[in-house]
């Protein structure tokens, strides 16, 4: 089985980072699409454990690591592209960075290097700037900061730069591919770090990536060039006065993407590697010895391969290639045999091209591990939680084709957890059973209706057997399947639902101990209520419409129920509900407050919690009830508060009554059609919502909380690789903004702020004793 590490998305780049005991690596991979880094922990053997990723901006395209600050614990510098800076982490140790900073550049930087180029022992950057034709080349000081740039012109479009002495004066010089030249850009650098005007060296169109090393064996160093206009690399031997002969050419594939020189036949000769996403493949070109080489040799990699190093990654002391698939989503390691020749390339996986993710102890260690779909190579992917807090996959089961959702339950009634899998494709469910060991058994698979794509499980008929409901998108229907408590399943029962189910729930709607299902009908913008029987069959649908006002039979019969915000211990407003009391070690005071207006948190008998959900109405449109939850269940939600919980009535600390450890804050974003969430929009939203829930639910406290800076949020640094799982592959609109909508969003957000606050003190919400409508104080300054 592969060896698999989770890191970010669309990873391009990779450096190799070594400590100064020569024994600690690390491998930093950039992920673009993301804007993260990951940590790599490189062990002896050549494989890899997952360490951290580190959010670094947007459009990072590339990282190198030094000791910036000379205090000999390593610091990494990543290139953001979209952001147009260098961002700086100084101090890597226990896993973290322990200080960030970042330096503007200029626009569209595209490629960075580092070195000492004025002989002060401090680590100095060059950066290409594409979008500005030129390099900016910035001197470090003692604090591992930058301060200042300074601007060199090259030619159009610069892509690439490398550095080294090629005119023999002891000081480091520049050269620079320029893909809308003709010509590579040589800067020849002085004792103080700066560069004389360039001096073009002529290759052909197209240049795109360098290389430099003595290919023969003269003592002056040569560049390598790929030229993309007829798919060569230019080998140009260098002259002792910095000029560089006629080239040679050598055809090496369709518009390589990166090139490097090294050994890797153990004749102290560079040979070159080159990358090629065309056909999936690398070239090797061993060098003769004489500035020649060999014809190149292909070797297949995983899908879109566009950038590669070269070091030794496992205990053989022979040079390996580590190798970078985009599209793939995955680094493979290439084993070196010593002789220019390599072997099987091991993948370590990227990302999942995720659909959904469910979460359980799946080895009984008491710690959280996560389960994963892949709809790309049908299958799940089991992530455990190590001892240090750090996910390691521990492999792939095949499930059906196009996995799109995964729930975690006993279905065998062995006390270990099992996994069901919905199958879009192939109209299916996988069951796959738990060892109790973090492995599962293969899948059992049980037919569905058609294009399933959301399961749930509950006990329908009242056996304590674990049962299925599960909406078909493309029938008008759920199918209900009873289990029969041994992981398997009955024959499929169908349910006829609205246009385009997409989402269903299973809990007790009329307090008759009996569970009920809750289906979003996607197509039609309604909800059908199924009341069980208790014996594993359902009454047909109810429908209700969604639009407001329409519903007034749905508030009468069921909403009264859901919406409990608070009442006095030993009575419940509307129908007694025994599934939704909340399980508290201490009860709430047997008072009965006379007022919204005045309360404590003791006087709060039930939060209203349907799913994972407890904010009610921000900023989801929903106009039902039960809408409000189902539409708001990955919107916005906080959980915060005072130390002094006793006193002071916010979510957190209501909470904080029946649960003292509760230490968490937890921050979500929503983004659907950004047009649609205009303040103009926003405000007529909010204010339905509420004259909805004044008008209809009885005796309720309707707690907003305001919607932080986008920037806030984009930079939020979630603890733990569940949260920062959940949080990336979940609420994707608030890891990937963008700049656009990341602008619009500024502007508007504190017009959503004046707009809540203006509503709230309009008084049109405290008209009598029994309802009201707060902002937490807490939030107001969040940014």
């Amino acid at each position: 089985m592969p060896t698999i590490t989770d890191t970010g998305v669309g990873p391009v780049f990779v450096t190799l980072c070594t400590l100064n005991d020569n024994t600690t690596r690390y491998l930093i991979v950039v992920n673009q699409y993301d804007g993260t880094i990951s940590v790599l922990n490189v062990n002896e053997d050549g494989t890899l454990d997952f360490l951290i990723d580190y959010t670094v901006g947007y459009g990072p395209i590339s990282a190198l690591c030094g000791y910036f600050d000379n205090n000999s614990v390593i610091d990494v510098a990543v290139l953001n592209n979209l952001d147009g800076n260098v961002f700086i982490l100084l101090n890597f140790q226990d896993d973290t960075f322990e200080y960030e900073d970042w330096v503007f550049v200029g626009t569209d930087p595209i490629a960075m290097i580092s070195a000492d180029f004025n002989n002060d022992l401090k680590l100095d950057l060059v950066v290409v700037n594409q979008g500005d034709n030129n390099i900016g080349v910035l001197i470090g000081n003692v604090d591992g900061g930058f301060p200042t740039q300074v601007i060199y012109d090259v030619g159009n479009q610069p892509t690439f730069v490398v550095s080294g002495d090629f005119n023999n004066d002891k000081k480091l010089d520049l050269a620079v591919s320029n893909s809308g030249s003709s010509f590579i850009s040589v800067l020849f650098g002085d004792e103080n770090g700066g560069f004389q005007t360039q001096v073009s060296c002529e290759v052909g169109n197209g240049t795109n990536i360098l290389a430099v090393a003595d290919l023969n064996n003269d003592g002056i160093l040569d560049l390598v060039a790929t030229v993309s206009d007829d798919s060569t690399v230019n080998v140009l031997l260098g002259n002792r006065n910095g000029s560089f002969q006629s080239g040679v050419k050598y055809q090496i594939g369709t518009n390589p993407t990166y090139m490097i020189a090294a050994d890797f036949n153990n004749d102290s000769r560079p040979d070159l590697a080159l990358t090629n996403p065309n056909d999936n493949t690398i070239r090797i070109l061993i060098n003769y010895g004489n500035g020649t080489f060999q014809t190149q040799v292909k070797y297949a990699t995983e899908k879109n391969p566009v950038f590669l190093i070269s070091d030794t990654f496992n205990e053989d002391k022979i040079l390996d290639l580590l190798v970078v698939n985009y599209q793939a989503n995955s680094i493979s390691l290439v084993i070196g045999n010593g002789d220019g020749t390599f072997r099987a390339r091991i993948p370590f996986m990227l990302s999942y091209n995720a659909t959904n993710m469910a979460a359980g102890d799946f080895n009984k260690d008491n710690r959280t591990d996560l389960v994963v779909t892949n709809v790309n190579d049908q299958s799940v992917s089991i992530l455990l939680t190590t001892k240090d807090n750090i996910l390691e996959n521990l492999g792939t089961y095949q499930s059906g084709v196009l996995p799109t959702f995964v729930i975690v339950n006993d279905f065998n009634s062995d006390t270990k957890l099992d996994l069901v899998v919905v199958n879009q494709k192939d109209n299916s469910v996988s069951v796959l059973l738990g060892n109790g060991d973090g492995t599962f058994r293969n899948q059992s698979s049980f037919r569905t209706g058609t294009r399933p794509v959301s399961v749930v499980s509950g006990d329908f008929d009242n056996d304590k057997k674990v049962d299925l409901a599960v909406a078909n998108l493309g029938n008008r229907s759920i199918s209900v399947l009873l289990g029969y408590g041994n992981g398997t399943f009955q024959s499929q029962r169908f349910y006829k639902t609205g246009k385009s189910p997409s989402s269903v729930i299973a809990l007790d709607l009329n307090s008759d101990k009996i569970t009920d299902l809750i289906v979003a009908n996607q197509g039609e913008s309604t909800i059908s209520v199924l009341i069980g029987y208790g014996n594993g069959s359902f009454h047909d649908q109810k429908k209700f419409n969604t639009k407001l006002g329409n519903d007034k039979q749905f508030v009468e019969d069921y909403a009264q129920s859901l919406l409990k915000l608070f009442s006095q211990s030993d009575y419940v407003y509307g129908k007694s509900f025994d599934n939704f009391s909340c399980p508290m070690e201490n009860n709430p005071i047997n008072v009965i407050p006379t007022s919204v207006h005045e309360l404590r948190p003791s006087d709060i008998k039930c939060i209203a919690a349907l799913c994972d959900s407890l904010t009610v109405g921000l900023e989801a449109h929903a106009t039902t009830s039960i809408g409000l939850f189902m539409k708001n269940r990955n919107a916005s939600w906080s959980i915060s508060g005072d130390y002094t919980f006793n006193r002071i009535l916010s979510l957190r600390n209501i909470i904080r009554q029946y649960d003292k450890a509760l230490k968490v804050k937890l921050f979500m974003f929503l983004c659907q059609d950004l047009d649609k969430h205009s303040p103009s929009n926003f405000t007529k939203y909010e204010t339905e919502i509420l004259d909805y829930l004044h008008d209809n639910i009885p005796r309720a406290l309707i707690n907003l909380v305001l919607i932080l800076n986008v920037r806030g949020v984009d930079l939020l640094n979630v603890g733990g690789p569940i949260c920062r799982l959940f949080h990336n592959k979940t609420y994707l609109c608030a890891a990937f903004l963008s700049e656009n909508q990341a602008t619009k969003l500024n502007k508007w957000i504190p017009q959503y702020h004046e707009m809540l606050v203006d509503l709230i003190h309009s008084s049109r919400y405290d008209t009598n004793d029994n309802f009201t409508v707060v902002i937490q104080p807490f939030m107001v300054h969040a940014q």
